[in-house]
């Protein structure tokens, strides 16, 4: 009884999503599109405070540029989250104090200026008082534009170039961070 229950079920399941009434048009306009985000202020980077040194290593190939690896004091944290309203095109969310887990945290310099960060992260949920991760893991790049030491910018990765030995690159490096890697001229 329970292998006809379960092989209808299937059936119903399977053809229902094969015939659906209304097709995806291959030309649709995303409901909410962007790649970065400014914040005058700058935002605040999970897990730098405290973190210590794990790893450093110099990319072969983007000259100049190390990246390091940080061990953050503590990996549960907070962090301010944009993102997309599904039932209102065009709009976005801002989320203050967002709990979430430090998966991995990453530091690039150049010319021993730390221009950009990556953070690898878990959204969590407080559910009866406790902090518990959910089945959704995400990173963000955090920029420093214009040398200040304020990271103005985050980036959800889009245009991020994959190395299989040294992880995730971030997409650009800023010019003031090209310029103070620069040999001087004078």
């Amino acid at each position: 009884m329970l292998r006809a229950l379960f092989a209808a079920a299937l059936i119903v399941f399977g053809t229902g999503s094969a015939f659906s009434q209304q097709p995806t048009p291959k030309d649709a306009t995303p409901t909410c599109s962007f790649s970065e985000v400014y914040k005058k202020d700058g935002w605040t980077v999970p897990g730098v405070r405290g973190a210590t040194l794990k790893q450093r290593a110099k990319f072969s190939n983007i000259p100049g540029v190390f990246v390091t690896i940080l061990e953050p004091a503590d990996v549960e944290a907070n962090m301010t989250n944009v993102i997309c309203v599904r039932d209102h095109t065009g709009r976005l969310e801002v989320r203050e104090s967002e709990p979430i887990k430090i998966l991995m945290l990453w530091s690039f310099d150049l010319g021993g200026r730390v221009f950009a960060y990556r953070v690898e992260f878990a959204s969590e949920v407080i559910y009866d008082g406790k902090r518990q991760e959910c089945a959704c893991e995400s990173y963000l790049f955090f920029y420093d534009m214009d040398g200040a030491g304020n990271f103005t910018v985050i980036d959800s990765g889009r245009g991020v170039v994959e190395s299989h030995n040294t992880g995730y690159l971030p997409s650009y490096i800023p010019e003031w961070a090209k310029n103070s890697a620069a040999p001087s001229t004078k």
